[in-house]
């Protein structure tokens, strides 16, 4: 977690930027806005959350947010807040992510003239409780590659794979007819066919407290990560990924999805 300074007028985030953090004001005020003005804009004050829902859906912002005075804010990534819930964040990661698929669908609502219910307003301060955050560096220190550990994924994927060059990094199933794209996008989107063993939304490489992991995003059949069953019925969605090569397979046992992950110095 890191301070960061705003001056008057200055600008925060915009609609459309990729999200990083979430922010909670310490000092001054803050204007968020639609930029098509479908709802009023909101003017926050210290100990007031914003920018939170883009960071958990892993979506772009929708909306702008702009220092109204000298502003202090406190800037909480996606990493700090799996810092945060380390010990226990399996267990809590689903029904964070229900409460903010929930405010999610609220913001929508209120898009379309419907007000937005008290209780979701709700300011928070800053906790000085939560642990020191491990240094992003850390994560950042390493280099990922993607590579096909099957026939029919090869042809897919190539034969050299893809190296990570952003976290996270989401992997799912190409939307067949009628089906709507997945929340969020998709930084590998590829094929498969009935029965489906790849959800469309199925895992994501990500940054952990002190190394990379792959977490299950909502798969139906979970992951298989070095042997280990996450997601799908199982309660655990994460598991880390170690220096050097580690197997992933999305879907069941005996999935063409099998994939190859290098964890390495640079």
């Amino acid at each position: 977690m890191r301070e960061l300074h705003f001056e008057p007028h200055e600008p925060i985030y915009r609609a459309g930027d990729k999200a990083e953090s979430a922010f909670v004001i310490k000092q001054g005020e803050v204007e968020v806005a639609d930029p098509e003005a479908k709802r009023q804009p909101e003017r926050l004050g210290p100990g007031a959350v914003f920018g939170e829902v883009a960071i958990m859906l892993g979506q772009p912002r929708q909306r702008t947010a702009r220092a109204l005075s000298d502003v202090i804010v406190l800037a909480i990534t996606r990493a700090d807040f799996l810092r945060a819930f380390n010990q226990r964040f399996d267990t809590v990661e689903p029904f964070l992510r229900r409460l903010f698929a929930t405010l999610h669908d609220a913001e929508g609502l209120a898009e379309r003239g419907a007000p937005l219910p008290p209780q979701l307003s709700a300011k928070a301060e800053p906790s000085p409780d939560l642990p020191p955050v491990a240094p992003e560096a850390a994560v950042a220190a390493y280099s990922i590659r993607v590579v096909a550990a099957s026939e029919s994924l090869a042809e897919q994927l190539g034969a050299a794979g893809l190296a990570v060059d952003g976290l996270p990094f989401r992997v799912g199933r190409q939307p067949t007819k009628g089906e709507s794209p997945p929340t969020g996008g998709l930084e590998l989107s590829l094929q498969d066919a009935k029965p489906y063993n790849l959800s469309r939304r199925h895992f994501a490489i990500e940054a952990g407290p002190d190394k990379p992991l792959v977490r299950d995003i909502g798969s139906h059949l979970g992951t298989i990560v070095n042997g280990a069953k996450i997601g799908g019925s199982q309660p655990n969605r994460s598991a880390p990924l170690d220096p050097g090569e580690n197997s992933v397979i999305a879907g069941r046992e005996g999935s063409p999805f099998v994939f190859t992950v290098t964890v390495s110095s640079p």
